[in-house]
């Protein structure tokens, strides 16, 4: 399992060097939106009677469900690659692991969303400081879990839909209900109550709950436990129904 885990991780990170994309989405992108957009989300959440929490404890996980959202789109994407070129259902009925193939799978995209976390944070704090607090390990933590989330949801996307079209598309549409039912854009006191319903099987929600009193140094261990158990969960389901999935075109 470890050795299909790591051959699947190393031809994923070669085809990757040829792809600029991931790196204009996940790093670029979000670097400016924060840069830009900052200003304007703490004047909102300012009117809100949030003005004790910092410019950048808002915009940083703002950026990051939403933009950390779309690291799905390259675990759907690189199975979509491996369809036209005919490679995928030959691995799927080889004698590789299931379990091999799918951590293989998502490593590579898994490591590029914990790194633009982490570059937000540094981009964060150097244009607007803020964030003298910051609780680095229990971040970087809070960061995987969303990571695991998000690769294995675009696992269950790849299973669903068999055009990149509309993969892109639903990825896309995810990102943006993430983000919109996370409280990190728009202060919930302002949402409809049936998009507050929503908030708690949002895993933008639960990151941005985590990530924000992490930043600020006050995530307290009953908060990061209903956190993470939650994207946990989430992560299960997801991983569960791309294994079954696969198990079934093995056999």
């Amino acid at each position: 399992m470890i050795m299909t885990a790591l051959h699947v991780f190393i031809n994923e990170l070669r085809i990757m060097r040829h792809d600029a994309s991931p790196f204009v989405i996940l790093f670029i992108m979000p670097s400016l939106a924060l840069i830009l957009l900052t200003p304007a989300l703490g004047a909102i959440a300012r009117e809100y009677g949030q003005a004790s929490v910092t410019d950048s404890a808002l915009s940083v996980p703002a950026m990051t469900v939403m933009f950390g959202s779309l690291g799905a789109a390259f675990v759907s994407f690189s199975i979509v690659r491996e369809r036209d070129w005919a490679c995928w259902s030959r691995l799927l009925t080889s004698a590789h692991s299931t379990v091999g193939i799918i951590g293989g799978k998502l490593l590579p995209p898994m490591g590029l969303v914990i790194i633009q976390q982490v570059l937000l944070v540094i981009i964060g704090a150097a244009v607007y400081g803020g964030l003298g607090e910051l609780q680095a390990g229990a971040y970087i933590v809070g960061a995987s879990f969303f990571a695991i989330t998000i690769t294995a949801f675009g696992l269950v996307v790849a299973d669903m839909f068999s055009s990149l079209q509309k993969m892109n598309a639903v990825i896309h549409i995810g990102a943006l209900l993430f983000a919109s039912t996370s409280g990190a854009f728009i202060p919930i006191e302002s949402l409809p109550f049936y998009v507050k319903y929503l908030l708690y099987i949002s895993p933008g929600y639960w990151l941005v709950v985590y990530q924000k009193n992490a930043l600020l140094g006050t995530l307290t261990l009953p908060t990061a436990s209903i956190s993470l158990s939650i994207l946990s969960l989430q992560a299960f389901v997801f991983l569960a129904y791309a294994r079954a999935r696969l198990n079934c075109i093995n056999t």
